[in-house]
């Protein structure tokens, strides 16, 4: 995403919907109206969330994969090439915090 998408988009591109999925979202279709139950106060916080997929520190071993957290020294790059500003990193570490059990197997 790459931090394009600093508003809430009008319409909805194959690659975010793609990751809407990956999320488990449904209803979320390329050119459809943006109906994720998103409010315009989190879409920035939401869109450097998809940036930083693949800033995961996960272990892997004989028992599976572990995830870890997010790696905040590529993060804080990642933001920062995607120009999102203050406040933004405080809610990437709660929704971090949220989606930890989540990929581990928990229910959250």
């Amino acid at each position: 995403m790459g931090g394009r998408h600093k508003g809430r988009p009008e319409t909805i591109d194959k690659e975010t919907a793609d990751q809407f999925a990956e999320l488990g979202v449904t209803g979320v279709t390329a050119s459809a109206p943006p109906e994720t139950g998103v409010w315009d106060i989190n879409w920035k916080s939401l869109m450097a969330f998809l940036d930083c997929q693949t800033q995961w520190t996960i272990v892997a071993g004989f028992g599976g994969a572990v995830w870890i957290g997010l790696d905040y020294g590529r993060v804080k790059a990642a933001l920062e090439m995607g120009d999102y500003g203050d406040g933004v990193f405080d809610d990437l570490r709660h929704m971090e915090g949220k989606a930890l059990p989540v990929l581990n197997g928990g229910h959250g």
